[in-house]
């Protein structure tokens, strides 16, 4: 019998730039840090406190440098009050801040100065004196007073109109985590031709109004043929 040809795969370049790279991918896989949050990821609570760097206390984007925040929970291994998740760069990404309860971060929220509160979208860069991810992990995990070094990002919202080309962006995400990074940029697709402000680095926070898990994010992504990025740049 004569073989059936066999179809042609599609470009690797086409697939990698509309696509997105779930967990699994080895070494692209982003890190969760155990750091003991107030509630699991799939916590109501957490879907609810996304949203949190519109918390009505300055402009998102408000530029207050680096603010440093001292935090005590009541015993090693209690509530920070906060779901935390390592970066690339080896900095910490505040992915929510408990909306309700008893936490640490918050206690200090509630008698914080205007714009100074720990909001979503945080970048802690040190922790006491520690600044690599390592020592930064283990005292978030194992002290009862700590002072966290925070810095906060730029947020804004770009518009995509896909107009049948392939998205244009390589990102990362953590299973069951939330946002998704940037990791690459491609010439000559949909991003670079709406000449959206995005870059290596930058971190998805929401699609068209769309907050929470990476996989609903991506879905978007992948569904919608126009997307409003809401794009959080760390400083």
């Amino acid at each position: 019998k004569a073989r059936r040809p066999v179809p042609a795969r599609a470009p690797a370049r086409m697939f990698f730039a509309s696509c997105c790279c779930a967990e699994g991918d080895g070494p692209r896989t982003a890190v969760e840090v155990p750091v003991g949050s107030a509630f699991s990821p799939a916590s109501p609570d957490l879907e609810k406190a996304v949203a949190l760097d519109d918390c009505g206390d300055g402009a998102q984007s408000s530029k207050v440098g680096l603010m440093e925040v001292q935090l005590s929970r009541r015993t090693a291994g209690g509530r920070w009050g906060m779901s935390l998740e390592k970066l690339p760069s080896g900095a910490i990404y505040v992915v929510a801040v408990q909306s309700t309860g008893v936490g640490a971060a918050q206690e200090y929220n509630r008698s914080a100065p205007p714009g100074r509160s720990i909001r979503a979208n945080d970048v802690i860069v040190r922790v006491d004196d520690a600044t690599s991810p390592e020592e930064m992990t283990t005292l978030i995990r194992d002290a009862i007073s700590l002072t966290f070094h925070i810095q906060r990002p730029q947020l804004f919202e770009v518009t995509v109109p896909k107009n049948d080309l392939a998205l244009g962006l390589s990102v990362r995400h953590q299973k069951n985590g939330y946002g998704l990074h940037v990791e690459d940029v491609v010439e000559g697709t949909a991003v670079t031709a709406a000449g959206a402000d995005i870059v290596a680095g930058d971190r998805i926070v929401a699609v068209n109004g769309k907050e929470g898990f990476a996989e609903w994010l991506q879905l978007e992504l992948r569904e919608a043929e126009v997307l409003i990025l809401k794009v959080s740049r760390a400083p």
